[in-house]
């Protein structure tokens, strides 16, 4: 099913990659090192993703710096018409945080912050602390709306099951949180041995740590935990437990996934760097499942 359509991106990756690369995207046609370096770390990239388990390597800055161009740009659509269609209409009130788990670079803040207005603060965890000056920069593309003022608190060494200290300020933070954001997460997690239980046991923690109406929004790929986590999500039994409900959802179990079909990246990155052999193709559009759940 297709949501949206010729979703235009070619003005957002020519910020992106000047933010990133520090030069214009044209730097590819002359510097033969630059597109060398890119290509390179966009297979490697890509070939993490191919698993039946993602296991990339976000410590290296070079696989960064690929996912700001072959990924990023592709992943705010889906965030924000997420939270248009689903979110918006049901948040109890305008105040409170957002949070934004195993935010990475964290395209989905950009993505929500065109949706909804924006609150005075907005929380992001990860492993990775090297994450953290490609969030200045989705910091520096959200400003680019006057209306968004919000400060960032970044919090890194802790991610989705992960137990923050009980007296950290980040902990405060994410207790006044009115939407818990979780994109492209549970594509990382195994499903094999107890993870996907022990996933269920930090999210069961943190709903009831979670203020009252507070929203919780995935968006996610079709991986084998996914779909695990997404059918326990299901589960009216789980539900009930957590004091949670529905809102709305399109899981694996619907489907086929919902669909956002991508305009033209810029004519550098196709001549340079999505050449169209393995793992440079360009993408098209991109394909997801979501589910968003509320506090009751």
């Amino acid at each position: 099913m297709t949501v949206k359509s010729n979703v235009p991106i070619t003005g957002l990756v020519k910020k992106i990659f000047r933010a990133t690369y520090g030069v214009e995207d044209t730097e590819l046609y002359r510097d033969v090192g630059l597109r060398g370096r890119i290509r390179n770390a966009v297979k490697i990239l890509r070939a993490s993703y191919a698993k039946p388990t993602c296991d990339t390597n976000y410590s290296n800055e070079e696989i960064r710096k690929a996912y700001m161009i072959a990924y990023y740009p592709y992943y705010v659509e889906p965030a924000r018409y997420v939270a248009e269609v689903y979110l918006k209409k049901n948040l109890s009130s305008s105040k409170g945080n957002w949070a934004f788990f195993a935010g990475g670079p964290c395209p989905e803040l950009l993505g929500v912050a065109q949706a909804i207005p924006p609150p005075p603060h907005v929380i992001t965890l990860d492993l990775e602390k090297d994450w953290f000056p490609y969030q200045k920069i989705t910091c520096a593309l959200c400003r680019e709306n006057e209306s968004f003022k919000s400060r960032l608190r970044s919090c890194y060494g802790f991610d989705i099951g992960e137990t923050l200290p009980p007296a950290s300020r980040s902990r405060d933070d994410l207790r006044n949180a009115n939407i818990f954001f979780m994109q492209n997460y549970l594509s990382h997690l195994s499903p094999a041995g107890d993870k996907v239980n022990k996933f269920l046991a930090w999210f069961s923690a943190w709903v009831n740590e979670a203020k009252d109406a507070a929203c919780f929004a995935f968006v996610d790929l079709n991986y084998g935990s996914t779909a695990a986590v997404f059918d326990r999500f299901g589960d009216e039994n789980f539900l009930r437990a957590n004091g949670l409900k529905k809102i709305a959802a399109h899981t694996p179990t619907d489907g086929e996934p919902l669909t956002i079909h991508h305009g033209d990246t810029t004519a550098a990155s196709l001549k340079n760097i999505f050449t169209g052999e393995k793992f440079l193709q360009h993408r098209w559009m991109t394909n997801f499942y979501f589910l968003v759940l509320q506090k009751r």
